[in-house]
């Protein structure tokens, strides 16, 4: 993918919140950016809501032709590589 994805929501505490994703080379990248926060964190892995949310992303932009088959797949499997 040549473009980042990303988007703004709030936390469950009510914190805004940015979220950053990179889908390349067979990985998925996150960054997350609390309200309050000087850095962004790394290590913090997506919920469930913000996987459901990226392929949302990815399929409207795979309509558009600028998405491929397999990073939708990648997405699907929540980042794991292919079996077998």
């Amino acid at each position: 993918m040549r473009r980042r994805i990303g988007w703004k929501d709030k936390t469950e505490d009510g914190l805004r919140r940015e979220v950053r994703v990179r889908v390349h080379a067979g990985q998925v990248k996150w960054q997350f950016l609390v309200e309050g926060a000087e850095k962004w964190d790394y290590d913090t892995p997506a919920t469930e809501a913000d996987w459901l949310r990226l392929e949302g992303h990815l399929a409207d932009r795979q309509q558009r032709g600028q998405c491929l088959e397999a990073e939708m797949d990648l997405v699907k499997r929540r980042g794991k590589p292919r079996k077998g």
